[in-house]
């Protein structure tokens, strides 16, 4: 009985080991399925990482091309800074030389001006020298006549009669006679005197009319100006308009970036591969400790590796980037129309205004242009009427000449003695005069020489004048301008690249040091195998023991005899 009780007991103890290696088996089987579940959530994990790094490169790649094109818009933005202070440079410089032109055309009208004061002016005087010379010369003629004419009288005295009665008598005649003779020519000088006052007054009034049309033709020209000045402000008006609605279409067509769609996209990717790779702790409780990555014995456990706090999640959504974009867009647009409808209406009334103004000026254009014919036509007649009165005076000058020549002819002067002196005091003043009219005549050369090469002047200054072309300079500073908004714009795209930028040199930069962690697939499937082998052996030690723990009690309750 006691063996077949024994033998039952082993059989029983059999059966239970054969269920405990059962149980082994099913639970090696399962935490094998585990480990090959294990092994393909890593696997997972691995091309999702993979994939992960294919976009990294992507946004590598990306971020390498917007460096390029940063890189590409500095330069255009550079070569057009260059090119605007280029032109500004050009435009100064003919701002400059367009002054100077100014300043030469000012100062040569000036001399102009001067000139011809200086020109009427010499031929005032050589008029008048010429009036003294000619009196001189009918004087010295008439000396000499009367000398020689006093010679053959004096012959045919001596030779007829030498008697001083006779001559004292007709010497008292020639007196009396001289003395009416004095008296006409002295009325005859004041009526040239008088005529010379009448000439410098109608001179004067000349001059006071040129004085009253330069001072017209002055406000015309502040008025033409003034007018300019108004279309010029209008047309600026319009260019802004026209310049608010271009960068309004800008700002419509501006294009989305797609960086933000990338950075989110990956974002929720990493969010959801981290939530999937938390292993829980009573997994790898039996298990040994694994060997860490060479980066990761400073830093803590795996579990430590895996749940890092990733400060990326931090970036805002791309939806919710592109509504407060499209809010920033209407509240722009909004501010946009309702500061262009208050300008379109200040400037409405500013070209209201102006066109009145402009309407005015032009009356008054007309009313002045009017004026000026009215006084043109009166200097007109005020020198005709002058230039008859002077051939009046002329004509009266020459016929008193000739009356007083014939009476000359007629009275044979016998004072001869004393006559031979003042003949002397002629003929030098003669000469004195002749050497004034030589030098007289070389200044008035020399003045038309001057004169000649001065309009000449004016010529090549009014050409240079006319082929001064404003509008191609108004031009340029519209251009500039639009060159200037356009830069403005660029380096407001260029701050908000490079915001952006920095950002995503941040985030990625998180990333590198968040994946830099994590080891490769190659040392991760070494461990996996060692860990599988690892828990075999473990498996086996257990079963080994469990036996041998089984035996142990067989033995000390005497159910087994171990016969040797």
């Amino acid at each position: 009985m006691s063996t077949s009780t024994t033998v039952k007991r082993a059989r029983a103890q059999s059966d239970e080991i054969d269920q405990m290696f059962s149980k082994l088996e099913q639970n090696a089987e399962t935490s094998f399925l585990l480990q090959q579940q294990k092994n393909n959530e890593m696997n997972e994990a691995v091309q999702q990482w993979t994939t992960l790094d294919g976009k990294e490169e992507k946004l590598y790649d990306d971020l390498t091309h917007e460096t390029e094109l940063e890189k590409g818009l500095r330069e255009k933005y550079e070569e057009i800074s260059k090119n605007v202070n280029q032109l500004g440079t050009d435009a100064e410089s003919d701002e400059k030389e367009f002054r100077l032109l100014e300043s030469a055309f000012d100062t040569d009208m000036r001399t102009e001006k001067t000139l011809e004061q200086y020109l009427t002016r010499l031929i005032d005087d050589v008029f008048i020298n010429q009036r003294r010379l000619e009196d001189i010369q009918i004087g010295t003629s008439r000396g000499r006549a009367n000398f020689r004419q006093a010679e053959k009288a004096l012959r045919d005295q001596r030779s007829r009669n030498r008697r001083m009665s006779a001559q004292i008598s007709r010497n008292t005649n020639q007196d009396s006679e001289r003395v009416f003779e004095d008296k006409s020519k002295e009325e005859e000088v004041q009526k040239l005197e008088a005529m010379e006052k009448a000439w410098d007054s109608m001179e004067d009034k000349i001059r006071l009319k040129e004085f009253e049309l330069a001072e017209e033709s002055e406000k015309v020209n502040q008025k033409i100006q003034l007018l300019g000045r108004l279309q010029s402000a209008e047309t600026a008006n319009k260019e802004k308009q026209k310049q608010l609605r271009i960068a309004k279409d800008y700002a419509d067509l501006q294009s989305h970036t797609p960086m933000y769609a990338a950075y989110s996209a990956s974002m929720s990717l990493n969010h959801n591969l981290v939530e999937r790779l938390e292993i829980p702790v009573s997994r790898n409780s039996d298990v040994k400790e694994p060997i860490t990555y060479k980066s990761s014995r400073t830093s803590g456990t795996p579990n430590q590796l895996v749940e890092f706090e990733d400060d990326v999640d931090e970036f805002p959504e791309y939806s919710k980037m592109n509504e407060s974009r499209k809010k920033i867009l209407r509240d722009t647009e909004q501010e946009a129309q309702r500061v262009l409808t208050h300008e379109l209406k200040e400037l409405e009334g500013i070209v209201s205004g102006q066109r009145q103004e402009s309407h005015a000026l032009t009356r008054d254009v007309k009313w002045l242009k009017e004026n000026i014919q009215l006084r043109k036509t009166d200097i007109e007649f005020y020198t005709t009427k002058a230039q008859e009165l002077i051939q009046k005076a002329r004509k009266e000058d020459n016929d008193k000449l000739q009356s007083s020549q014939q009476k000359s002819q007629n009275n044979f002067p016998l004072d001869l003695v004393t006559s031979r002196g003042d003949v002397l005091e002629l003929r030098e003043k003669r000469l004195i005069l002749e050497n004034e009219r030589n030098m007289l005549t070389n200044q008035i050369k020399e003045n038309g020489l001057e004169c000649d090469r001065l309009n000449e002047q004016w010529k090549i200054l009014k050409g240079f004048a006319k082929s001064v072309n404003f509008d191609s300079i108004r031009q340029l500073d519209v251009e500039i301008e639009n060159w200037q908004i356009k830069v403005t714009q660029l380096e407001e795209q260029i701050t908000k690249l490079q915001k952006m930028k920095d950002y995503a040199s941040l985030a990625n930069g998180q990333l590198r040091t968040n994946l830099a962690l994590l080891k490769p697939y190659d040392e991760e499937y070494q461990e996996f195998e060692s860990l599988l082998e690892a828990n075999k052996l473990l498996n086996n030690q257990v079963a080994r023991q469990e036996f041998r723990k089984s035996v142990e009690e067989l033995k000390q309750n005497g159910d087994i005899d171990i016969v040797f």
